[in-house]
């Protein structure tokens, strides 16, 4: 029985979530026929969610014995779920009418509720492609899909991180430009930062590059981007972090098709661990849909009443499309200004409800120096609060906990015994 305990372990906790976030779910048909409401429940909600976004979902009671009316007619999945509460017997004398319906290469998931290793070993033999024990999450249902393409995958998607401002001039670009290059420090990691803000975008004047029309061109060339041509347009800025900027040019607008930027970012996340996406603030079909189908969303809000509006309904929006996601990460930016009124750090994030996940101060010295020579905080003054504050959103990003990285006392402690041995 312990293998059935181990999936039935697996199905009923969020031990999927890893699966569903590291294998991408290709461009498939899923069916799924259920037998009982909480699993018709689970299904409705999993399909809904952003990392189903290209497959083809479609849910229907009735269990094995719809299913197999269903395909007397119509062409089978590439998936199929389906429920039974029947006995042993009855299930495989349904597997056998519904083999006859079904496509040769339709992957079969059996969702049962007998917890029967006999059975488990039956079903195996009759190529059933998994059987798995009710209750299922949503969760559990998007990973127990994308581990059925996980030995298929060629390659690795990277991870996407959008940056989007509260209010115009909260600093999501600089944000932006400083946790990429925290990422590609810290992590040694490939990281691709692309400004999509084509009128009045700054990654090329922030990295002192110049204006390109880097985005503009992968934008035009949709139809052939691939790796390769997605690697030219790129200007590499070190190691580990590439650039494609935006050209900064008043003859492009912002007002683009829903679907603008899917291609390229889906090319920049096959080269790539991290996609950074400097979104601007804006609000249109492909910002929204961009937002929503990160992996990671990084808030940044300057700490006033309209920067506070503007957070919560940025965080209600998000929550609400993205129930199987972590909150978005909030960032108080530019606190402490003279002669400005602001709202205390803990009255913004006990009004959100959310944990924020780094407040910076406002100190334009050091950001006035970086932009003057285009370079990044974290390389020119590493040690610097606004520094600091950057690691740790690239910290947060790659889910390091702050508990596990040396405090300041022990780094200067390190530092002085370094000095002591040379």
């Amino acid at each position: 029985m312990d293998d059935l305990r181990s999936i039935a372990a697996m199905t009923g906790s969020g031990a999927y979530a890893a699966i569903a976030d590291s294998v991408r779910i290709p461009q498939i048909a899923i069916h799924l026929f259920a037998v009982r409401e909480p699993l018709l429940s689970s299904a409705e909600e999993a399909f809904m969610d952003r990392r189903m976004a290209r497959a083809q979902t479609l849910v229907r009671p009735g269990g094995v014995a719809a299913a197999i009316d269903a395909y007397r007619s119509a062409q089978s999945p590439h998936v199929l779920i389906v429920e039974s509460d029947g006995d042993r017997a009855e299930l495989l004398d349904q597997l056998g009418a519904l083999a006859d319906v079904c496509a040769a290469k339709t992957k079969v998931v059996i969702v049962g509720h007998v917890n029967d290793v006999a059975l488990y070993r039956e079903l195996m033999d009759c190529g059933v492609s998994e059987y798995v024990i009710a209750p299922l999450e949503p969760m559990a249902i998007i990973g127990l899909t994308a581990r059925l393409f996980k030995n298929a995958a060629s390659q690795k998607f990277g991870r996407t991180v959008a940056f989007v401002g509260a209010t115009g001039g909260a600093g999501s670009s600089t944000m932006a430009h400083n946790v990429s290059a925290a990422l590609a420090r810290k992590q040694q990691a490939h990281v691709i930062l692309a400004d999509m803000d084509l009128p009045f975008g700054s990654v090329g004047l922030g990295f002192n590059l110049g204006e390109v029309p880097g985005v503009r061109q992968a934008l035009e060339g949709a139809g052939r981007l691939d790796d390769v041509l997605l690697e030219r347009l790129l200007l590499k800025c070190g190691p580990h972090l590439s650039l494609l900027p935006s050209p900064a040019s008043m003859n492009d607008e912002c007002d683009l098709g829903e679907d603008a930027f899917g291609h390229l970012i889906d090319v920049a996340q096959s080269m790539a661990p991290f996609v950074a996406l400097d979104v601007p603030h804006v609000w249109s079909a492909w910002s929204r849909k961009t937002l929503l189908s990160a992996d990671d969303i990084v808030i940044t809000a300057p700490p006033t009443l309209t920067g506070l509006r503007n957070a919560a309904n940025l965080a209600a929006v998000v929550k609400a499309a993205r129930p199987n996601d972590a909150p978005p990460n909030v960032v108080l930016n530019q606190v402490g200004m003279r002669h400005r009124a602001e709202i205390a750090p803990e009255k913004f994030a006990s009004a959100l409800k959310l944990k924020l996940a780094a407040c910076i101060k406002f100190d334009p010295a050091p950001f006035s120096a970086a932009a003057n020579a285009g370079r990044m905080i974290v390389d020119m003054a590493p040690r610097s609060a606004a520094a600091m504050a950057f690691e740790e959103i690239a910290d947060a990003i790659c889910g390091q906990p702050r508990s596990a990285r040396p405090s300041s006392k022990w780094l200067a402690f390190r530092r002085l015994r370094m000095g002591q041995k040379r």
